[in-house]
């Protein structure tokens, strides 16, 4: 809000210190003559005044009911001959298309390749991390997924480890059954190689090489421990179809809202040209379709449920509590009550080498600096040449002169253990890695970047021992400072006492 439009009671909240001791005062020698009505206190110079942004309060934001498809997905009739009904459940809010009765798929058998066909393949809207194996009623086969990493549990039954010693022979009735043991622990290996840093899988139960010896001769006992191995191959054959179309989903979405991003910000710089009258006859229209590389290009990017919720989460534990952290220590240069006439910038400006925190006024601008000076003069430069008035600068923090005994004692301490919660469990070793770690947390860059914080160096893994590392850990404190800073000023109508 407009410092203008705030009521009288906030007003008298926020000068609370002096009109209090003044009223005590004022009481205590006047007892025997009529109080008279204090006028408004009228403040010297303009009033503060900010842009805010809209900001949910209170409870996280609503987890969309429909999700965004970039692949196309229609649910499937039953075919003619089925081998296998499996259906798709989950309770997680962060995969409301699976609630309740869940989507069906079914498997079906080629004849003429000899091969097993997945019928209705569903699109999820983010990756689940956890999966359970369950037999159902009516002979289906149910697949519970969810997006927190909790135990993986099975209803079959068997040994999860099997072997069959060479010398053995394989009695010509069991063939089958180790032909597809060998299969299904073949495709569970491929799914843990490409998604296993984030996806969790449970084990797989097989008869144990004595219980098909002694079922040799029995043909429909062979039959039973054949269908119970290939009920498990049937599962995780569609648990790998469905990460692949989720992943192909978040790629698509994430190509499309960054056409649609640069397109846009193709058409506010023709537009501004227009509007400062230069021709675009002059402009180079091959250098005009290059990407855009500006922050309106590109700061924004798809999120789904699971990326917003951890992004509120960074705010909630960690970037909110480390600027109160810094205001509650005196680190924080606060305006209180004063109207900007009052203000002393020259004492606070952001002409200094140091890294801070700053806020331009009029034009609103907050943000961090990893030199004052240096972005002072970038943003005078970029206002002024817009024709706009010359900003005032005041850095509201600066972060080279946070007492060192606090740092060691109380910041640096509460950032790495919060970090931690963050971080990608190990850097990615693949393209795909990368995209399951972006898909199911803050970026990617920022979990690389958090690891290599946290943990200490270690010559035979990448991306650690960063503290030593000049830079490395002041960003973190940059990074988290900054949004609790602006979280701040959002909060509170902008007043940043």
């Amino acid at each position: 809000r407009k410092e203008s439009e705030v009521d009288d009671s906030e007003e008298n909240a926020a000068r609370a210190g002096g009109r209090k001791r003044s009223g005590k005062k004022a009481k205590k020698d006047s007892s025997s003559k009529k109080k008279k009505k204090r006028k408004k206190e009228k403040l010297p110079g303009e009033p503060w005044e900010f842009r805010t942004a809209e900001r949910a309060a209170g409870p996280p934001r609503p987890i969309p009911q429909k999700i965004e498809l970039a692949i196309p997905y229609h649910p499937a009739d039953p075919p003619s001959v089925i081998e296998r009904t499996i259906v798709l459940q989950s309770d997680d809010k962060h995969l409301r298309e699976l609630n309740g009765p869940g989507v069906t798929v079914y498997i079906r058998r080629d004849d003429e390749v000899d091969q097993f066909q997945l019928v209705g393949k569903p699109v999820l809207s983010n990756v689940p991390r956890s999966v359970s194996f369950a037999e159902g009623g009516d002979g289906q086969l149910v697949l519970q997924l969810s997006t927190r990493v909790h135990e993986c549990i099975t209803t079959f039954s068997g040994s999860p480890s099997w072997s069959w010693r060479e010398e053995d022979a394989v009695p010509d009735s069991a063939v089958d059954v180790v032909a597809a043991i060998h299969s299904a622990r073949e495709l569970r290996d491929v799914i843990k190689r490409d998604y296993g840093i984030v996806v969790n899988l449970p084990v797989l139960k097989f008869p144990s090489a004595e219980e098909l010896v002694s079922a040799r001769d029995d043909l429909d006992a062979m039959a039973v421990h054949l269908g119970r191995v290939m009920d498990q191959y049937h599962l995780l054959t569609v648990v790998e179809t469905v990460l692949q179309r989720c992943v192909a989903n978040y790629m698509k979405i994430t190509e499309r809202r960054y056409l649609q991003n640069q397109e846009r910000e193709k058409a506010r710089a023709a537009e501004e040209r227009r509007r400062a009258g230069v021709e675009d006859s002059g402009v180079n229209h091959d250098q005009a379709d290059d990407t855009v590389l500006s922050y309106g290009a590109l700061h924004e990017r798809f999120r789904n449920s699971v990326q917003q919720e951890a992004v509120d989460d960074y705010i909630e534990t960690l970037a909110r509590p480390m600027f109160r952290m810094l205001r509650d220590n005196g680190s924080v240069m606060t305006h209180g009550c004063h109207g900007n006439g009052d203000f002393d910038y020259a004492a606070q400006d952001i002409d200094t080498v140091n890294s801070v925190l700053y806020f331009a006024h009029p034009q609103h601008k907050s943000g961090s600096a990893s030199q004052g000076r240096l972005k002072k003069e970038v943003l005078t430069e970029r206002y002024v040449g817009k024709g706009q008035e010359k900003p005032n600068f005041y850095k509201a923090i600066d972060l080279a002169n946070i007492p060192p005994g606090f740092q060691k004692s109380t910041m640096t301490p509460f950032l790495l253990k919060q970090l931690e919660r963050f971080m990608c469990p190990r850097p990615p070793k693949t393209e795909l890695e990368a995209i399951l770690l972006d898909m199911t947390g803050l970026s990617v860059g920022k979990q690389i970047h958090a690891h290599a914080v946290v943990k200490p160096y270690d010559e035979a893994v990448i991306a650690t021992g960063g503290r030593g590392c000049a830079g490395y850990l002041l960003n973190q404190v940059k990074t988290a400072a900054e949004t609790g800073f602006q979280d701040h000023l959002t909060e509170s109508g902008g007043v940043l006492g």
